[in-house]
């Protein structure tokens, strides 16, 4: 059953999803700058995610770029309405140049990739979906993702 939320009602969700319950995106001040079905960005400040050089810290912008994915897929179930639990499996990060302004994560997936990962969540209770994120900062692209996460239906008990 397909939720009718509209984008701002989810975008605002999805903002108190994160901070509510990971400690993480609290302390690097992460946004919910834009919601589609096949579009997630998030971005973050500079300050609280630089390191010693000052450009953006190597961990933060990998936690960025993996969360932007874990809430594509999280915004997805909740949409579809289905309980389920998401896990990272694996992924591949390049940094290509350092990021010296606002960090700007995107994480995209097509409309035909979005609904076969529900169909099959759906049917079996388990999917895989791979999920490719870019990192912009200053309007440069410093940085590049593919990771695959998996969505285990949750059990409901009586």
């Amino acid at each position: 059953m397909l939720r009718r939320m509209t984008n701002q009602t989810l975008k605002t969700w999805l903002h108190s999803e994160l901070h509510d319950h990971i400690p993480l995106v609290r302390a690097m001040a992460i946004d919910v700058d834009h919601w589609a079905p096949e579009q997630i960005r998030l971005s973050a400040p500079l300050a609280p995610n630089s390191n010693d050089k000052g450009c953006g810290f190597g961990g933060s912008i990998a936690s960025l770029l993996t969360l932007s994915g874990w809430s594509l897929l999280r915004s997805a179930i909740q949409q579809a309405d289905i309980r389920a639990d998401i896990y990272i499996q694996d992924s591949e990060i390049r940094y290509l140049k350092p990021a010296w302004e606002r960090l700007i994560a995107i994480a995209l997936w097509t409309a035909e990739e979005h609904r076969q990962w529900l169909e099959m969540l759906g049917s079996r209770g388990k999917a895989r979906a791979t999920v490719t994120m870019r990192l912009e900062s200053g309007g440069v692209e410093a940085a590049t993702m593919q990771a695959r996460f998996v969505a285990l239906r949750q059990v409901q008990q009586t």
